[in-house]
This record gives structure tokens, sequence and C-alpha cells, in this order.
């Protein structure tokens, strides 16, 4: 917990609050987790312990899970999800980008990881649950603004803050390797706000995530399962799959 993380988890809830959408969950604020050394909790002098408390994002409840586990259960159970319910859920997180990209804004990490249900779907028959809300309404909202870039040359927002962590990634250090495009591994994303690069390159690179979960939702299949980073790299660039 740095002071540079703390800027960049209000540079996410501000991100949140200028893209407010149906289809992109809604963020309340800010709240700090009770500190791991309060009173009565150890550490003598009954003070308040070193630990401040964890600073989280308060969003609204997304009852059906993410994306993520609905594919993972379907694939135990040895199916996938039908086309009337990928094609609805696809159709909800592709309104979240546009309205992303209209707002001169890319998402920066579109993954099933980041996609949450408003019900959940039901791994044997991949229908939605009882009480799922008809369409219009979304059933599929898209989460996590934290690798959001502004798409503006003017703009003056918190750069993003990089841990040595993932400063020791590598070249995919924005973003998660199976759904970047070539321009993510050569680096084109690592530049942030306001450099040429990330400016040409953060919008068409969420529309090749977005094409990676489409396949991943009408296959069922996980994309470059078992292969480490190096070898979607090469994959990838080379290939142009």
């Amino acid at each position: 917990r740095t002071a540079h993380a703390a800027r960049q988890l209000g540079r996410e809830v501000r991100r949140y609050c200028k893209l407010r959408h149906p289809a992109i969950v809604h963020c309340y604020g800010v709240a700090v987790d009770a500190p791991t050394g309060g009173v009565g909790g150890g550490g003598g002098g009954g003070g308040g312990g070193d630990d401040d408390g964890e600073p989280m994002l308060v969003t609204e409840l997304m009852g059906g899970g993410s994306l993520a586990a609905a594919l993972s259960a379907a694939r135990d159970a040895g199916t996938r999800l039908p086309l009337p319910t990928a094609l609805r859920v696809l159709s909800d997180v592709a309104s979240a980008v546009a309205h992303i990209h209209d707002e001169r804004y890319s998402h920066g990490d579109i993954k099933p990881a980041n996609v949450l249900l408003v019900a959940g779907i039901d791994a044997g028959t991949g229908g939605f649950a009882a009480g799922t809300p008809a369409a219009p309404h979304p059933v599929a909202k898209l989460t996590d603004m934290g690798l959001s870039l502004s798409l503006s040359p003017s703009s003056d927002e918190e750069p993003l803050y990089r841990s040595a962590a993932v400063e020791s990634t590598g070249p995919a250090a924005y973003g998660t390797p199976a759904y970047l495009p070539p321009e993510g591994f050569r680096g084109c994303l690592r530049g942030g706000s306001g450099t040429q690069g990330a400016l040409t390159a953060a919008a068409p690179a969420d529309v090749w995530a977005l094409g990676v979960v489409a396949w991943e939702l009408l296959t069922g299949e996980v994309p470059w399962a078992g292969a480490n980073v190096l070898q979607v790299a090469c994959g990838v660039c080379n290939d142009g799959r």
C-alpha cells in the first residue's frame, strides 16, 4: 500500500464514475477494511497497530459470479454455453466496450474474469438462472478499470502505477497474455496515457481481446491452454493467431 497505489485506486474510481453504463459494474466508492492490529488485536499497549486497513472498491452485487467461473463449470460438465446464452453475454460486453471507446478511453484487460454476471448460468443446461432480467437489461457487466487508459492526447490524468512485480513480467505487463494482440507484446501498450503508441494501440487491443472472449464463449476452450507467456507471445506475433 504505497501512495502510488492509493492514487491508482482513486484513478480507477474516477474512471468508473466517468464511464457509467448499464453493462459496466456500478462503483459506489472506496471503503477501508478494518485494521488487523486494532484494539484487543494483540501487539501490546491496546494501540491501533501498524496496519491501517486495506482500501477496497465498493461495487454493486453481482450474484452470478464471473464469466470465467461459468465457462470453467461448463467445461467441467463436458459442455459449452448454448449459442443464445453466449451471444447475449457477448452483446452486453460489446456494448460496454463501445461505450468506453465512445468516451475516449480503453479498458485494457478484457477477459472472462473481468466479466461479472447478474445471475448464474446453469452448468448443465447453459441457461440463465431463474430471475435473470429479460433483454434489454444486461446479464453481463464489465469490471476492473485498473488498466484503462485515456485516448485523449491532452489528458492530464494520473499515470498507471507499475509495481516492481508488474515491471518484472516483461512486455505483457499491461493486460493478460492470452488476450493481448501482437502490439501488446511488442511494447506499444506500456507507455501509458499520452504516448503515441498507447493512444494508437489501446482501443484496437480491446477489440482483439473482445474477439478472444467471443472465441472462448463459442468454443468453450481456454485460449492458449498450457502455454507459457513466451509461447503465447511467439504464437500471436509470428503466426498472427
